[in-house]
């Protein structure tokens, strides 16, 4: 199956299988801090974070250095 979405003043063409269970389209407006928690409510392959660590658990929480472009100090506060 094709689909058309809008991207900036055009469109993309993407192509699903028919396998496909869900696709989610984020609204660009929307401020990031939403778009992490939205992705943090629902994720991709694999269970939510309440399901895997537990209270009095330890976890490392790996992220890039400043070498990447990567927003970081939007990232961590949701978790």
């Amino acid at each position: 199956m094709e689909i058309l979405l809008p991207y900036g003043q055009r469109q993309l063409k993407i192509s699903l299988d028919y396998e496909t269970r869900q696709v989610m389209l984020l609204e660009p407006n929307r401020p990031p801090y939403d778009l992490i928690r939205l992705a943090l409510a629902a994720p991709i392959g694999s269970p939510h974070l309440h399901e895997i660590v537990r209270s009095g658990h330890s976890v490392a929480i790996v992220t890039s250095d400043i070498t990447r472009t990567c927003p970081t100090h939007l990232m961590l506060p949701p978790l």
